[in-house]
């Protein structure tokens, strides 16, 4: 014999109603609480034949209940039952009564929503809705969540309009709230700069990364380049404010020197004071980045040249400069055959020894790397 399917619908504040299935034979339906057991839960209902649908009442807000269907036949009371089924009554639509606003400090708002009964169970649940108008532009600052903790944000000074929706535990949503509002006065102080820039240059690009200040209301930052160290910067980030603390200029020129600070802005527009100035070189795309760590440490018969392990090329090049002379490649290089410097003296560092020295004389040195 056929089993009953159970389902809910036009579930209200206090009532559930139940639909099941009409199954041929049937002499009438009886309507329990929980799931199937032996013995039942407390029954709910009987109907008699071919009634298939009954509404529970009264029961309170957002309250979840469990029934299941059994089908009756002649001389067989308890015959073929439904599966279990949970279901929720509604939540309220909520009203501006059900939330608050407040400005504990500075450009925070903090929004507390009254909790409604069974929060915390099934789908339940509250979300927050942000607008500069009310009327329009709002967008979820708060998505679905059966936490009842008080909302915090930093916005930006001005009215900020908000509103909230509450759903049951079936996660059947409600109608909006009206509208409570809020003015926020900007503050005029400016955020400390961001510190620890560093720039290093990669193939047609410069990653450049710092460290973000200990405001509460920063917004983000921008970021600004010259050719020219201390002077001459031009913003380079656009008109959005950069939300994290690492920036990727990939708008370079291959072998040009780049000079970089960046500013923090805070929710009411204010900017800091440059950071400190960092600055790198990229290579050609495709290219092995330059080496910029080299250093020349003189020795009473030798120079010796030390710079970072470059990942993946297979060997470097060494040029030297003679006093006010050109630069070129370093005679133990030039061969022929030229050769490459590929043997590092440890897993991350390169060195080179320069004997081909006259007492007195300037030496200046610079290192490529070789792609492979």
């Amino acid at each position: 014999m056929p089993v009953p399917v159970l389902w809910h619908s036009a579930n209200t504040l206090t009532s559930i109603t139940w639909n099941w299935t009409n199954v041929p034979n049937e002499t009438g339906y009886s309507l329990y609480e929980g799931a199937h057991s032996s013995p039942e839960g407390p029954l709910i209902q009987t109907t008699p034949a071919d009634v298939t649908t009954w509404t529970q009442s009264p029961l309170t807000e957002n309250a979840p209940k469990t029934a299941h269907v059994h089908a009756s036949h002649s001389g067989c009371p308890a015959g073929p039952t439904s599966l279990a089924v949970t279901a929720y009554t509604s939540v309220h639509n909520p009203t501006t009564g059900d939330f608050s606003l407040a400005n504990p400090s500075g450009n925070t708002v903090n929004v507390t929503v009254t909790a409604f009964p069974n929060q915390s169970l099934g789908l339940s649940g509250r979300q927050i809705e942000r607008s500069p108008t009310g009327s329009s532009g709002w967008v979820v600052v708060q998505s679905w969540t059966s936490s009842t903790a008080v909302f915090s944000e930093v916005v930006p000074g001005g009215t900020w309009y908000y509103r909230i929706k509450f759903r049951n535990g079936d996660g059947d949503e409600t109608l909006y709230s009206g509208n409570n509002s809020i003015s926020i006065t900007c503050d005029v102080s400016a955020p400390a700069p961001p510190t620890d820039l560093t720039a290093t240059g990669g193939s047609a690009s410069i990653a450049l990364s710092w460290t973000a200040g200990a405001d509460s209301d920063l917004a983000g930052y921008r970021v600004y380049r010259s050719t020219t160290s201390g002077s001459g910067y031009a913003l380079i980030s656009g008109s959005s404010l950069v939300t994290t603390t690492t920036y990727t200029d990939s708008t370079v020129i291959a072998g040009t020197r780049y000079y970089y600070v960046v500013t923090a802005v805070d929710t009411c527009g204010n900017p800091s004071t440059y950071s400190n100035e960092a600055n790198a070189v990229a290579s050609a795309a495709g290219a092995p980045p330059p080496i910029t760590d080299l250093t020349v440490q003189p020795l009473p018969s030798a120079n010796h040249l030390r710079w970072t392990k470059v990942s993946g090329v297979t060997g470097y090049r060494v040029y030297r400069k003679i006093g006010a002379g050109s630069w070129g490649l370093h005679p133990d290089l030039a061969g022929p055959p030229a050769k490459l410097v590929n043997q590092p003296i440890s897993g991350t560092v390169v060195q080179f020894r320069d004997s081909s020295l006259t007492n007195g004389t300037t030496y200046q040195y610079k290192v490529t790397a070789v792609g492979p």
